[in-house]
């Protein structure tokens, strides 16, 4: 579901290459849930009703001020290149800052004092009692076989390995000479005294599809939230209090049961979804919106569901064609490669297009994706602050004038990386004065525009 696209800019002359998270979304959303665009390609019902008409006005003005705001601030030309444009990231107080600092400390304390009182009352939690001499367990006969055991008559053996234990705590896996540890000192630290309180607030199991609202299964725990478990039914819970806070919930409800996959009832909390990438609804109800043609694609068309080879082999087929063509078209672009994942996209093709001796100037805060991509390039990494285009300038400056560290030979390539909305800040990217710095010195620019495609543009086509 996601596109790369190459060509050249609308209206510069600077080579783009686009990383389009939803360009097979563009369509849809720029002639439905954006506005309505007759004759775009043929894409969409121009006269279907909107969904938003209610708030259409207010939603508009809203885009408006946003896009005036952070989108099409220009800088004033008369004024010095060195002068820094206004971010509007908002700065961490003090007071909050050292407040977050003490927290940890206080819990890093804590920890630590719990450790030490574990070790001199020899119990607690994560307390692994020392001086035992013998560690017995059992084998079967067919793993004793397998071992070059002396096989018995008996299908069970006990036998004594306390030769081969820890002499400090008679568990195998802390002798160091023969097992390496799986965590470091402040690993198991973190694990054990700060997440595990805490771990209630993440993996949380969902039992329902990933719509505007989900089913989270309802977790209890008997050891302090070191391990959770998932609620059964109600009659599980022994205190009657608590069943009929669940009863008398607005938003928690009772999963029948589905043997055999879930032969018992389930407790699950209704809450809203803000995690999920799901723009056109296609998880609400997949029978209703997608189902037909995703199933016509394996039974009309008789494709496998995977092709079992990379694309540059034997794994295109015809829909990778058509789908690629109908991208393409939408942007207006000479062609468009479609990857499978949006965090693969970045983390390939970065460094199919740039290499050692080539300059990667990236902006602050872009994704992931676009980080581990530059690294895996092999290309110098430089970054900008944040949306400042003064900032990018002087980086571009420099990078000429010095060129490769040591030999001082010009870079081979420049490119610059940016998001047409950052995704984790939700920002407009600054392209206009961006572009305008890379056509004067010469810049490549990869613009990341997952979160644009559909959103931004006069016809949703993205930046």
């Amino acid at each position: 579901d996601d596109a790369l696209v190459v060509g050249q800019g609308d209206s510069d002359s600077v080579p783009r290459v686009v990383s389009d998270g939803a360009a097979c979304r563009g369509g849809h959303l720029a002639n439905g849930a954006i506005g309505n665009h007759e004759g775009d390609d043929g894409l969409g019902d121009g006269n279907a009703p909107d969904p938003f008409a209610d708030v259409r006005e207010r939603m508009e003005e809203l885009s408006r001020r946003d896009k005036a705001r952070f989108a099409l601030h220009s800088r004033d030309k008369s004024s010095p290149r060195s002068k820094k444009t206004p971010s509007s990231h908002p700065e961490i107080t003090t007071f909050a800052a050292i407040t977050t600092y003490l927290g940890y400390i206080v819990l890093i304390i804590a920890g630590h004092v719990r450790d030490i009182c574990a070790s001199l009352f020899r119990k607690g939690r994560y307390f692994r009692s020392t001086g035992r001499s013998k560690f017995k367990f059992q084998l079967n006969a067919k793993a004793r076989a397998k071992a070059n055991f002396h096989a018995k008559p008996s299908s069970l053996q006990t036998i004594d390995e306390s030769t081969s234990l820890s002499p400090s705590t008679g568990y195998p896996s802390d002798d160091p000479a023969r097992y390496a540890p799986l965590l470091k000192s402040w690993e198991n630290f973190y694990t054990r005294r700060l997440y595990h309180r805490i771990q209630d607030c993440f993996n949380r199991p969902i039992a329902s599809r990933p719509s505007a609202t989900i089913s989270v299964l309802e977790r209890v725990s008997f050891d302090g939230n070191k391990t959770m478990s998932v609620l059964g039914p109600l009659s599980d819970l022994a205190d009657p209090a608590l069943r009929a806070s669940y009863l008398s919930g607005r938003f928690y409800d009772v999963l029948p049961a589905d043997p055999p996959h879930h032969p018992r009832q389930r407790v699950v909390r209704t809450c809203l979804n803000l995690g999920s990438y799901n723009y056109l609804g296609f998880a609400d109800d997949w029978d209703a919106t997608c189902k037909s043609s995703v199933l016509s694609s394996l039974t009309r068309r008789r494709l496998p569901s995977s092709a079992s080879s990379p694309r540059a082999e034997f794994g295109t087929t015809s829909l990778h064609a058509e789908v690629e063509a109908i991208v393409s078209s939408f942007l207006g672009k000479d062609d468009a490669i479609v990857l499978n994942m949006g965090f693969n996209t970045n983390a390939t093709i970065l460094p199919t297009l740039a290499s050692r001796g080539d300059l990667i100037v990236s902006d602050e805060l872009n994704h992931t994706s676009i980080v581990n991509g530059a690294r895996a390039s092999g290309a110098a990494i430089r970054t900008f602050a944040h949306n400042d285009s003064c900032d990018l300038e002087g980086i571009l400056r420099e990078a000429i004038v010095w060129g490769q560290p040591r030999t001082r030979r010009p870079w081979n390539r420049i490119l610059v990386v940016v998001e047409g909305i950052y995704s984790m800040e939700g920002e407009y990217c600054d392209l206009r004065n961006i572009v305008d710095v890379c056509k004067k010195y010469g810049a490549y620019v990869y613009l990341d525009e997952a979160h644009s495609i559909g959103a931004m543009g006069e016809t949703g086509r993205g930046c």
